[in-house]
């Protein structure tokens, strides 16, 4: 009964140690493609860097959080940025051979 209760704090203790260190090996996986964004794309850094540091800030005190922000930092860098005076979806283009105002 008592190795029962000595295993199972030892099991969680591990899978909190190793929860813990997830986020930080993931920090650890996403600077570099932070840092290899910074000249391709200024935009992209910025907003990638912006939630990298929140993502580090967190870390040491909450998982959830940290794992939050590194997950949209890691958006940032692979989904689309939106263009500003978008008015929606773009309008198919006229077939080719059509005179110009005609579709």
């Amino acid at each position: 009964m008592i190795a029962r209760i000595v295993l199972s704090a030892v099991l969680l203790s591990s899978v909190s140690i190793q929860a813990h260190a997830f986020c930080r090996d993931d920090l650890k996986e996403l600077r570099p493609r932070i840092d290899r964004s910074k000249q391709a794309d200024p935009a992209r850094y910025a907003l990638a860097n912006r939630w990298w540091n929140r993502a580090m800030q967190e870390e040491p005190y909450d998982e959830v959080a940290c794992l939050e922000h590194s997950s949209r930092a890691r958006k940032a860098l692979s989904g689309s940025m939106g263009v500003s005076g978008s008015n929606g979806p773009v309008t198919p283009m006229a077939p080719l051979g059509t005179p110009p105002g005609q579709q």
